[in-house]
């Protein structure tokens, strides 16, 4: 703040002024849902209706949906898309319809493959953050995650994640080993959230807890 007269004498000082949001988001979610399996399976294709979010502060939530692309290729059909493109050898996955939450489409990447997919999520430097979806993992095969700490990536890895072919799995974090377990031949979840203004992270495996560690650690603790 500075103050000038009538002579042009000036007086500076500084103030700092916190802005405290202490009221909670809201959601409103859809009723409980109750259906049937499907005839012949232990299961069944249900869609859920949207969860509405609101907030007196600005929320900003981006979803991706597999259901409105062609079945291919998934880089090319949106910007957030793009191959591993530091492997020169680097393929993209495919949008299938073999298997799906919401029909028809989910994105698959094969075994034996070079599909090597990276969904680009920003360059965020402050704010709370996460990022959530399902995965699907027939009995006997096995799956990986990574996070980067940068859209640009091989800088620097923050986690990685193997989902084992025996139904367990490991996260390697902050210089440390964390077991899990997942089921198989099922749809799960899979989230992690990030406090960027605190440096706080939290991954979770179909709704269980397996780390809250530095998030700017990256996956051997540097």
């Amino acid at each position: 703040v500075t103050v000038t007269d009538a002579s042009g004498n000036a007086s500076s000082t500084t103030v700092i002024v916190t802005v405290v949001d202490d009221i909670d988001p809201l959601l409103t979610c859809p009723a409980d849902i109750l259906v049937n399996n499907d005839a012949g399976q232990c299961a069944a294709d249900i869609t859920i209706p949207s969860i509405v979010a609101s907030d007196n502060c600005e929320i900003i939530c981006s979803t991706d949906d597999l259901d409105e692309y062609a079945v291919g290729d998934v880089s090319g059909q949106s910007p957030l898309w793009v191959p591993w493109y530091v492997n020169p050898n680097a393929t993209s996955g495919q949008v299938s319809t073999d298997n799906f939450v919401s029909a028809p489409n989910s994105l698959k990447i094969a075994p034996g493959s070079n599909m090597d997919q990276l969904l680009l999520l920003g360059n965020q430097t402050s704010g709370n953050w996460a990022v959530s979806f399902k995965m699907f993992i027939p009995t006997g095969k096995a799956g990986y995650i990574n996070i980067q700490q940068f859209e640009t990536p091989a800088i620097q890895w923050q986690q990685q994640t193997w989902f084992n072919s025996d139904g367990t799995g490991n996260l390697q974090a902050n210089n440390s080993n964390n077991a899990f377990s997942y089921p198989q031949n099922v749809w799960f979840d899979v989230v992690q959230e990030v406090d960027l203004d605190n440096d706080i992270t939290k991954f979770w495996v179909n709704g269980v807890l397996v780390k809250t560690w530095q998030y700017s650690k990256n996956y051997f603790g540097a």
